[in-house]
């Protein structure tokens, strides 16, 4: 039953929807759609009418051309850009073209012409008008004909000393126009991506909304493998050719940017003309390569120039060698004198204490002028020491703040090479810069590979630079009392200048008898006759560590085995050197006696016996260039492309403890077993707590800002009247005079 109700509804459903599309198929046959051609072409007409309107305003007596059949022509741009009129769009509300569309006055015997045009969406429509005398012309006449009878009346123009235009006619008035400008502003407000940046607000910058982000790291224990893995960013730009070439490309890789024709021709020499052969030679490289490494440094030349670099070592071997000793020492005694420093306690001097130096403090009270310090406050910047004092501002010595941070400054290493892995960023104190990536021959640990990856790295070795932030007061003047104290040696000077002795103290030296060990002996077995003088101390266990060398150099670290004290490191060069071969580019025949340019004379001559043909020998960019070489004249056509070139480059390199390597990086073949608990980042940053998942250790956050700006732009709308039209005019202060005829004039 309810299956029933289903098929029903689903039914009733289908035909209501027929009888709605069959309704609005009879409305759109019964009804026809409104003719909107009259809307356009207003549009249109609006427009024009417009531009017309402001290039009428526009052309004052001063701005029309002066002689006939010249003209003077502005495009709606430059329109748009004196503010002549304020922009417009087309019937589908698209700007017009503003190049192509332009009025422009032409003036004739006894009027001028304006011509408006109007280009909009590839359509030009334009209207010609004819601008009567009495509106321009400097001087002279102009006739009228009456439309309502046959009589003709003259109207005269002439221009005062002032430069208006004075207009007689009886039949007419001529009134004074001003004009006037309103200002105009637009604003737009612009809402921009996430910074990391705070700007201050202002008026034309508000904040819109802040974020907290968060990244921290991964606690990985010890013996844990790590998988490194690598995120590459690409940089693109075109490159443009810079030779020429004969061949016409098509496809998308190589895009054309210019093109040439070259010419080159004949120059025809007569029967019993002396000619001279001339040669030119070209020089092609021929590098040679040094098969041995040298550590000897050679100055690079065009000639000669560093090829490879590579750095060798060698090392020693630790050997700890352990041995039962038998030690007996020899005492001695010897006299030794010891200052006491300075002391009140008063001794007689004998032949073991003598007095070295006496000294006096003595006090006296003194008017001075002094300074008091209160109210410390933080200075907010980072010192490697304590900063001097200045006049306003008093530091104290014990620094409030500090921190630690390593400067990478020591260059170690400027073309570290890591076979088959890459170097992280930073490791302990050493810093890797990644220089470049070389594919090479694999000799070692190939694991069936035939080549091998070489990464080249510039090494820092950095140092722990720490700094410190201080408090400072500002002194404040005092005056008064104080106790002048002194430590003087010349005691009755000061007493004479009235000071009191207050303390006296001696520095003694004094003599004393110590034993020491004047020698040791060191035996693998007891004595039975002990030297005399000597003594046995003790029986001990001796330990004596010697170091074996390599004896010879290896290319990698890993390669020094046991070898890794006293490592010795030489960096080796191999040079290549250019020997240019000379070989001959061209032979001609010539009747100039000079020789041509990159050519020589070979000393050979001839006299032509028949008519002979010289060819130029170069090719030219214009016939003009050829001269005298006009005959069988050769063309070339010549391209020249430019091509997007993708660079890849690491943007980023971090280790993972699943091997699965995360969105947008790449694993490596390297990977590393932690020695100890360490920590690993998480490498980007995420909006919540909750997305960092198990990188919860050492959390670091940041705030996010998001500005919008306003942009305002201003323009100005103009207009003649003859008295303030309101509505935020106000006057230029320019006016004009213009005449307004009794009745409608034709120009004959």
């Amino acid at each position: 039953m309810k299956n029933n109700n289903n098929s029903t509804f689903i039914r009733d459903l289908l035909v209501k929807l027929l009888l709605i599309v069959i309704f609005v198929f009879l409305l759109m046959k019964l009804l026809p759609m409104p003719n909107l051609t009259g809307i356009y072409d207003g549009v249109f007409n609006n427009n024009i009418n417009a531009m017309k309107d402001a290039a009428k305003s526009y052309y004052t007596v001063e701005r029309m051309p002066s002689e006939n059949g010249k003209s003077s022509k502005m495009t709606l741009q430059e329109m748009l850009d004196q503010n002549l009129l304020l922009p417009f769009t087309d019937k589908d509300g698209n700007a017009c073209d503003t190049k192509k569309s332009y009025v422009k006055v032409t003036k004739g015997e006894t009027e001028y012409e304006l011509k408006v045009s109007l280009t909009c969406d590839g359509e030009t429509k334009y209207i010609i008008e004819k601008i009567g005398c009495y509106d321009f012309c400097p001087k002279g006449s102009c006739s009228e004909k009456n439309t309502d009878s046959n009589k003709d009346s003259k109207t005269t123009t002439k221009t005062d000393d002032n430069g208006n235009i004075v207009i007689t006619n009886p039949d007419g008035t001529y009134i004074t126009e001003y004009e006037f400008v309103k200002n105009l502003s637009d604003e737009t407000w612009k809402t921009g991506d996430w910074t990391v940046t705070k700007l201050d607000e202002t008026d034309d910058i508000k904040l819109v909304d802040t974020k907290t982000q968060y990244t921290g790291q991964k606690k990985v224990e010890k013996d844990t493998t790590l998988y490194e893995e690598v995120a590459y960013g690409t940089n693109t730009y075109w490159e443009t050719d810079t030779n020429w070439t004969t061949e016409e490309k098509h496809n998308s890789e190589d895009v054309l940017v210019d093109t040439r024709i070259l010419y080159t021709g004949d120059k025809k020499i007569e029967a019993g003309t002396k000619m001279y052969e001339y040669i030119k030679y070209g020089y092609r490289d021929n590098w040679t390569y040094d098969d041995k490494w040298s550590t000897e440094t050679k100055q690079e030349t065009e000639n000669v120039q560093l090829w490879k670099e590579r750095q060798i070592y060698t090392g020693q071997k630790e050997i700890v060698k352990e041995e039962e000793k038998y030690r007996y020492v020899k005492i001695g005694e010897r006299v030794k004198w010891t200052q006491t420093g300075f002391t009140t306690a008063q001794r007689t001097p004998n032949d073991d204490i003598k007095v070295l130096e006496t000294r006096y403090t003595v006090t006296k009270e003194v008017d001075a002028q002094g300074t008091t310090c209160t109210n410390f406050q933080l200075d907010n910047n980072w010192y490697a020491s304590v900063p001097s004092n200045t006049s306003t501002k008093r530091y104290n010595s014990n620094p409030i703040n500090s921190k630690t941070e390593y400067v990478y400054d020591e260059l170690i290493n400027s073309s570290f090479a890591s076979y088959g892995s890459t170097m992280p960023t930073y490791d302990g104190e050493y810093k890797y810069d990644f220089l470049s990536r070389e594919t090479t021959k694999c000799t070692k640990n190939c694991d069936g590979r035939s080549e091998i990856d070489v990464f080249y790295y510039r090494v820092y070795k950095g140092r722990p630079v720490t700094t410190y932030q201080y408090e400072y007061c500002v002194p404040q003047s005092t005056s008064g009392k104080v106790t002048d104290t002194r430590v003087v040696s010349n005691l009755q000077e000061y007493l004479d200048k009235g000071y009191t002795l207050v303390k006296t103290e001696w520095n003694y030296n004094v003599r004393s008898t110590e034993e020491y060990i004047e020698d040791t002996i060191w035996t693998d077995e007891p004595l039975t006759n002990i030297p005399e003088g000597y003594q046995f101390v003790n029986k001990s266990t001796v330990k004596t560590t010697t170091y074996e060398n390599l004896m010879k150099w290896v290319v990698d670290k890993a390669d020094l085995g046991e070898y890794t004290h006293n490592i010795t490191t030489v960096t080796q060069y191999k040079y290549k050197y250019n020997n240019p071969e000379k070989y001959v580019i061209d032979i001609m025949w010539s009747e100039s006696n000079v020789a041509p340019e990159g050519y020589e004379k070979t000393g050979r001559e001839e006299t032509t016996t028949t008519v002979t043909y010289e060819p130029l020998g170069k090719w030219v960019e214009s016939i003009a260039d050829l001269g005298e070489y006009t005959y069988n004249i050769q063309t070339i056509k010549q391209y020249k492309y430019k091509h997007l070139i993708t660079e890849r480059y690491i943007k980023d390199i971090k280790w993972i403890t699943e091997k699965h390597a995360d969105e947008g990086y790449e694993l490596t073949d390297v990977e590393k077993t932690t020695t100890d608990t360490t920590y690993i980042s998480l490498g980007r940053w995420v909006d919540s707590q909750a997305e960092l998942g198990e990188y919860t250790y050492n959390i670091e956050t940041r705030t996010l800002y998001k500005y919008k700006t306003r942009t305002t732009t201003h323009s100005s709308e103009y207009t003649w009247a003859t008295e303030n039209p309101g509505n935020g005019f106000e006057p230029t202060g320019r006016s004009r005079t213009r005449f307004i005829p009794a009745r409608r004039n034709v120009q004959k």
